[in-house]
């Protein structure tokens, strides 16, 4: 499995820049995804496609951290403030620990649209975190004991 170490963008070309590491190795490796910024209109479901083409970096980066980027390239873009040619690092995954998305608080009262977005960015969560049999965190039959942080005598 990959390990995303670190998230770039590029301006000039538009594209995202993720160096990851492979379990077997020490180096460094790199992929570059180019991004249209003419079909931007829509970060997240481009986020979501980006996530379906390149599940294996794209699901390391919390979604809400990837629309970001795509925003910050597409206003950049429109803008055509950009100077420089580098590449920027905005994200290292080992230094922000947090995975879930703020974008939906309450589903019952969204739009269709909004709740099929929030479907999908929930199903690219859940394969991210999806443990089956062949990898090496799945155990068969896992119990866990709790306990109550409050009083629940109505059970």
């Amino acid at each position: 499995m990959k390990t995303v170490t670190h998230l770039a963008i590029k301006h000039k070309p538009p594209c995202l820049k993720f160096q990851y590491t492979k379990p077997s190795s020490i180096r460094s490796y790199h992929k570059i995804i180019g991004i249209n910024i003419s079909d931007c209109s829509e970060a997240f479901n481009l986020v979501v496609a980006l996530a379906e083409n390149h599940p294996e970096l794209c699901h390391q980066v919390p979604t809400q951290t990837l629309v970001d980027l795509i925003d910050r390239l597409s206003s950049t873009r429109q803008a055509e403030s950009s100077n420089s040619d580098d590449n920027n690092i905005f994200y290292s995954p080992a230094k922000n620990v947090s995975q879930k998305s703020t974008k939906y608080e309450d589903l019952n009262h969204a739009s269709e649209e909004q709740l099929s977005l929030a479907k999908k960015e929930m199903n690219v969560m859940f394969e991210h975190t999806l443990i089956t049999p062949g990898d090496a965190r799945y155990e068969y039959d896992r119990r866990i004991e709790f306990e109550a942080d409050e009083e629940s005598s109505w059970d």
